[in-house]
């Protein structure tokens, strides 16, 4: 029989670090995905692949970051919002003679656009944090959101593998905070 210290718990769960320090508020924590196969997944799944990517990188930036990324909160309203209002499009479209799904449709689209917008705005700012890069173009993230953020983050993992940026490295004009 295998002795112990005193206070030992054998059913304890294990206290490792996952994250890794090089990780941890830096732009290697999303995984590099070609944002040709994020827009082919998104047209083959009737948009369902982007409220999954918009959930994963909603998940991975609270992850990364100590102050917080994207509110949960938020990135849960935007696929709640998804999925209601596909649900309300296919009752609709069901029943097309219905004026109250077509009007409930319509509301839920234009609530989830809203949303959309303010967590796509809300994802630049925290990618543009991560990465320590100013160059994330606003009027790319209105067209194109996550092509684009795809894209870029991409754009960003190949400049940290080149060494054309360094972890912590602070962009210019703006100053790095302890």
């Amino acid at each position: 029989m295998a002795s112990h210290p005193i206070g030992f718990n054998p059913y304890a769960t294990p206290k490792a670090q996952l994250d890794t320090e090089a990780v941890r508020g830096n732009v290697l924590a999303f995984p590099r995905f070609s944002a040709w196969f994020v827009f082919l997944l998104t047209w083959l799944t009737l948009g369902i692949y982007h409220a999954y990517w918009i959930y994963t990188r909603g998940r991975i930036t609270n992850r990364v970051l100590p102050s917080g990324g994207v509110p949960l909160g938020l990135t849960i309203a935007v696929v709640i919002l998804f999925c209601a209002n596909l649900i309300a499009s296919f009752a609709s479209g069901m029943e097309p003679e219905n004026r109250h799904l077509q009007m409930l449709g319509l509301l839920l689209s234009v609530a989830q656009w809203i949303v959309h917008l303010v967590w796509i705005f809300t994802f630049r700012d925290v990618l543009r944090e991560i990465s320590n890069k100013p160059a994330v173009s606003g009027w790319m993230t209105f067209f194109f959101s996550q092509l684009y953020f795809q894209y870029k983050i991409n754009e960003f993992i190949d400049e940290l593998h080149e060494g054309e940026i360094s972890l912590g490295e602070a962009p210019s004009g703006i100053e790095a905070t302890p």
